[in-house]
């Protein structure tokens, strides 16, 4: 099955109230499982950074990570509605599992995980659940 065919199928799934979670697994769709904090354009850049992990209703998670580094994440977050809260201008590079190809994304305080570079993009945004 193609990747477009297993995101179609996703999409149903979405609308039918599944689980996001247990959709981008049985589709075999890549989590995120490492990051790069890149500080050098901050107005203070720092060795350690405060990270907030989001994805709702079920997780809420404050960490440290080591900026300028490549650091792997304990447990691999679900991209498209996964949202990083931290407290200064960071370029984030994203990695996911399978794959050694980075997604990056600058936006100051917060940053959605962006799909991986090689899938289309789920319709996670317009769901409720």
């Amino acid at each position: 099955m193609s990747k477009r065919a297993r995101v179609d199928l996703a999409n149903i799934l979405l609308r039918a109230g599944y689980n996001k979670i247990k959709i981008l697994r049985a589709i075999k769709y890549p989590f995120c499982n490492a990051v790069f904090a890149d500080v050098r354009y901050a107005e203070i850049p720092t060795d350690d950074m405060s990270l907030s992990i989001i994805f709702e209703p079920f997780y809420n998670k404050n960490t440290t990570i080591k900026t300028g580094s490549v650091v792997e994440l304990e447990d691999p977050m679900p991209p498209s509605f996964t949202r990083l809260e931290y407290s200064q201008s960071v370029v984030f590079y994203f990695y996911y599992e399978g794959s050694n190809i980075a997604q990056s994304r600058y936006q100051p305080n917060e940053v959605m995980i962006p799909p991986p570079p090689e899938w289309p993009s789920i319709g996670f945004a317009d769901s409720k659940t």
